[in-house]
């Protein structure tokens, strides 16, 4: 009788021991999950041996540094947290970047680029929204006006009818853009790291490379950290927090 109860306290121990395991990780776990605020994918465009478009400077760098700087200042946010796409100078795909951006459970994503042009001579801020007829075209349109009303205050140009913009490719490959006045649901594709998103979604074109105006007022260290600073408060207004700066 003694042996059977000594296996049977041995059990319950050892289910104690197992159940205080499971009671730790699923802390853990809420812990991590729901401890970092409200995540926000930071996807900067290009990278490895991709730098993107040259002029007076490459496009990654001005790409690298805006993400540094708008990382910086969610993670300054108790609200917020940031999680990147890809590491500083690591050459990912498309897909993949998609994926880090699902594992970091990301509320919302902003893709930074910088444009370029065959003359020199284009120069101003657009924003590409998540297209009509996507399930996350509505939270996309709102946060692209509010990155649009931001970045307006800094003086630079809004291209476009109002900076926000729909890309889409034809069965060649060919680029297709519309105003965001534009509601049509067309069956073209779009840009990838903004399809199949269930999160509001946006890329930018912060400035042209080969724009001296557009360089000195986007593009350089203190343009990039100025649009940083548009990125995060339009992300402050989306999900209504009071900025930090």
């Amino acid at each position: 009788m003694k042996k059977k109860d000594g296996r049977k306290y041995r059990r319950r121990r050892v289910f104690l021991f197992l159940f205080l395991l499971f009671c730790m990780g699923a802390a853990l776990s809420f812990h991590y999950v729901y401890g970092r605020g409200i995540v926000i994918a930071i996807d900067p465009g290009h990278g490895g041996d991709d730098v993107g478009a040259s002029g007076y400077v490459d496009e990654v760098d001005i790409n690298e540094s805006t993400a540094r700087y708008l990382q910086e200042l969610l993670d300054e946010d108790d609200n917020y947290s940031a999680v990147l796409t890809r590491e500083y100078g690591e050459g990912v795909t498309l897909s993949s970047r998609n994926r880090r951006a699902e594992w970091g459970l990301a509320d919302l994503f902003i893709s930074i680029h910088a444009n370029s042009s065959e003359d020199g001579n284009g120069h101003g801020f657009e924003c590409y929204s998540a297209t009509p007829g996507s399930q996350n075209y509505e939270g996309s349109l709102t946060f692209a006006h509010l990155v649009v009303d931001e970045i307006a205050k800094t003086g630079t140009t809004i291209r476009g009818e109002d900076g926000v913009r729909f890309l889409y490719y034809d069965s060649g490959g060919e680029k297709i853009i519309k105003e965001s006045s534009d509601e049509t649901v067309y069956e073209y594709t779009t840009l990838t790291v903004l399809a199949e998103k269930e999160i509001p979604a946006i890329l930018v074109e912060q400035c042209f490379v080969n724009n001296a105006e557009d360089i000195d007022r986007l593009g350089d260290e203190d343009g990039c950290e100025q649009a940083a600073i548009a990125y995060y408060r339009a992300i402050c207004a989306y999900f209504d927090t009071e900025p930090i700066v």
